[in-house]
Formats: structure tokens, sequence, C-alpha cells
């Protein structure tokens, strides 16, 4: 923190991820969150000591996902004895807001939590968080989606379909669109370049296409959530946030293409005529697999190509299936120039 010195610091908490712990679990939870939050604020003051004049970190104390009377010890401590050194708390759930103590409840709440799309969004805001992480922008980013929705959102005819909340930038339907990503968007992307110019980025895998789609869907959510504070200070957003649900779809349109982070993992598995099965890794980037002539769309083992009395299996993680010929001991990649595939005296180890 002294070299680093940031706005916020979110306080260490001991979670129980992908189970449900037990009460003597939970207890610990409790005691070891408690020990760390009071370490946090020893660290603090003295960073503050050794150079007072330096802007000091505000603190956001964690609140556990779990009922209220199973940290209560905790949260008696957080408010009893340390409330003055608190400038903030932390949720790992939305729903945890329920449970803050009356005297805390006007302190800024920070949710950990990952919505997976507007609604979700307004849900957690709903509940009373003022912060969040949105990770969809960099997801929707990555798939070539120009977002494409706001707050508080026109009223439209309730027989027409809901809209969706962006644009398939990969898609050949904009090949030749001049117009901007949205209309009347004040971002750099919609001032200056227009829908046809993404596309073709896209297209040539141009890391601008992706840089200009980030500009712009920053955009969209600096002004999704000046909506949101504007439609709270009206009183109006439980109404708004009816509209939207209603107007807007709640999925994500269907990617068609992948981002420049974008990286397969994938394990072959090679069966030969004895029934015996050998196994590898491979490792390759999107940038190398555009030839549609060796990727299919499949989620399950396939059989690929069959030569001589062996038959190349692969399991793909990653809905892509690239083809692969056997010939020998040794494996080679066809038309998939980024893809490496490890060799070894035995193959496919």
């Amino acid at each position: 923190m002294r070299k680093i010195r940031p706005d916020i610091v979110l306080g260490m908490a001991d979670l129980v991820l992908d189970q449900k712990a037990s009460l003597k679990r939970v207890e610990k939870m409790g005691d070891r969150t408690a020990t760390w939050t009071q370490e946090m604020m020893t660290g603090i003051a003295d960073v503050d000591e050794s150079n007072p004049e330096a802007h000091q970190p505000a603190l956001f104390a964690p609140i556990l996902p779990v009922e209220k009377e199973l940290q209560s010890l905790y949260l008696d401590q957080l408010q009893d004895e340390w409330e003055s050194q608190v400038q903030g708390l932390v949720v790992y759930n939305p729903s945890s807001v329920s449970i803050v103590p009356e005297s805390l409840s006007a302190l800024p709440r920070a949710s950990l939590d990952e919505p997976s799309n507007p609604e979700e969004v307004l849900r957690s805001v709903s509940l009373g968080v003022d912060i969040l992480t949105i990770p969809f922008i960099g997801a929707a980013t990555d798939a070539g989606t120009a977002l494409d929705f706001e707050f508080p959102c026109r009223l439209v005819n309730q027989q027409e379909p809901p809209k969706s909340l962006g644009m398939d930038m990969w898609s050949a339907q904009y090949a030749t669109d001049l117009s901007p990503l949205r209309g009347g968007c004040p971002c750099y992307t919609c001032s200056k370049h227009h829908r046809a110019y993404v596309q073709h980025l896209l297209s040539a895998k141009e890391m601008l296409g992706w840089v200009l789609l980030q500009i712009h869907n920053h955009q969209v959510l600096d002004d999704f959530f000046a909506g949101i504070r504007s439609s709270i200070g009206k009183g109006t957003y439980e109404k708004d946030t009816e509209r939207f649900e209603r107007v807007y779809e709640r999925h994500w349109p269907e990617k068609t293409g992948h981002g420049p982070r974008y990286i397969f993992f994938r394990e072959t598995f090679c069966t030969n005529a004895d029934n015996q099965t050998e196994s590898g890794v491979i490792n390759s980037s999107p940038m190398g697999l555009a030839n549609p002539e060796r990727i299919s769309q499949h989620t399950r083992i396939s059989t690929v190509k069959q030569t001589s009395s062996r038959t190349c299996l692969c399991l793909i993680h990653l809905p892509v299936l690239v083809t692969w010929k056997r010939k020998g001991l040794r494996c080679r990649q066809i038309r998939a120039p980024a893809t490496r595939l490890h060799e070894a005296s035995n193959p496919l180890q």
C-alpha cells in the first residue's frame, strides 16, 4: 500500500467456494475475517504515520455471504469497535446487503459478484449495491458485440419483439452499413467511424476493431449508469427497471467470432487399430483458425479423419474443432498455422 497508494482497499474475507460450509467452518470464517480486517486497519494506520501528507485509502470491510446470525460476532465488532475506521463495505452476493447493520447502512457497498447482463446489474442496484464489477463488457467486446441499450429506455409498442442488447459486428449485414454503431452516441468510435469499418477490422483480425468496440461499449455503460443515477434521483427506478425488462432481451446475441484474447484448449485422443487410446494437449490461438474448410462446430467427440489404420478423435472443450491427420508415429497440422502440437517419441504425449 505504501507504493501503490490505492483509493480503496478491499478487506480480505475467508470464504468457502463451490460447497456449503459447516457451522464450525462458518465460525472460523468469521474469526479469520475479523483478524484480517484488524490487520488491514493496522497496516493502513502504519502507512499514514509514515507519510501523514499522503492520500489515505478507504477501507471496505467484507460482509460474509452467510446468514446474519452466523456472523453476528464479527458484525457486532464491525459496528461497535471499527465503525470509525471503515469507509465502505464489500459483499460477495448482492443479497448480503440485507444483513448490513443499521449503523453501517449509510456506507457505500461494493459487490464482487459478476452480473452477466444489464438486468442483473439493475437487480443488484435495487438491492442496495453502489459499486459493481462489470465483466460482461470485456466479454462482449471480445465476442465482437457492440452494446446497444439505454436506461431509462423509450416506450415501445408492447406487441413488438424484445430488442437485442447488442449487435454482432462479425455479421456480413454490416459490411456496407455506413451508419454509426448507435445513433447519437458521442463516443470516438461512433463519431469517427461506421459499422462497415468495424466489421472489416474484425474480419481482417485487426486489433483496432476490438479497441474501437471497447471504446464504444464503455460509453454505453457510462450512459447506462448515468441513467440509473438519474432514475433513482427522480424516484422512478422501479418503473424504469420493469420497462427495461420488457423492452430488451435478457440474453446476449449469439456470437459468431472470437476476440484477440480468446485461447482454445483442446485435448486429442487417437485410437489405433488395437483400440488403444493415446492422448495429448494442443494449445492454439484463434488467429490461425480462420480457414472454414478445417473448422466445424461441435462440442463432443467426433471422428475427424481416418488415415491408414488409425482414426483421430478430438474432444473439444470449446466449440471449435480443427481437423488433424495421423501419419505413422507423428501428427501434423492441416491449415492451422498458429496451432502447435507437442510431439514426442510416443505419439501425442
